[in-house]
């Protein structure tokens, strides 16, 4: 079954030693590229990598909307994926707790969905995180739901070793993010104004 992994950021320390691993694993199918905001690092890694990973660029930020049709023609791009939380943070955006279609993150479903058909992709996939989840369907405190998903992201790893799940007939297996995830929801909830 194939695998995709998710690297880090591209121009980060450890995205290099990602690559690298990347490179000498047999198997791997596809590499999550958080943080894209341009499709240059995109054809650079795609090059790296002897165009035989597939990419599938996460748009996390108002600069990764504004490049997401350059994004989705860079070489090796096999579909979009849709990174809100982390949007939120860098757009300052908060979801409405009584909204469930989450009206504010329309304008980023969009501009990626537009992206994807005029490139011709695969359809993009949108996450789910458990903290949102946790916040607006179960409509837990802010500190039980910020408990339960690192609580998750110990446990579901060191169970399973990684996270499978089916999206569009492609199989991803990526170690859970709780913690970046739980934090981005901090920054943006910003309890008791800790984060400023």
């Amino acid at each position: 079954r194939p695998l995709v992994l998710r690297i880090n950021p591209a121009g980060s320390e450890l995205a290099a030693d990602d690559v690298a691993l990347a490179a000498s694993l047999p198997g791997i199918a596809g590499l999550m590229c958080p943080k894209a905001e341009s499709p240059e690092p995109l054809a650079a890694l795609h090059t790296r990598l002897g165009g035989m990973v597939a990419l599938l660029p996460i748009i996390e930020s108002a600069a990764g909307l504004d490049a997401a049709k350059a994004i989705a023609l860079a070489p090796g791009v096999l579909r979009l994926v849709v990174g809100h939380i982390d949007f939120m943070v860098d757009t300052g955006i908060s979801l409405d707790p009584a909204d469930p279609a989450e009206a504010e993150l329309a304008p980023l479903r969009f501009g990626v969905a537009m992206a994807t058909r005029l490139a011709g992709l695969a359809p993009a996939v949108d996450g789910a995180y458990m903290t949102n989840i946790a916040l607006t369907d179960w409509h837990w405190s802010f500190a039980q739901a910020l408990l339960f998903t690192a609580a998750l992201g110990f446990v579901v790893p060191l169970v399973l070793g990684s996270v499978s799940l089916r999206v569009g007939g492609i199989a991803f297996a990526m170690v859970t993010l709780a913690f970046a995830q739980a934090g981005a929801v901090l920054v943006t909830k910003d309890p008791h104004h800790w984060t400023h």
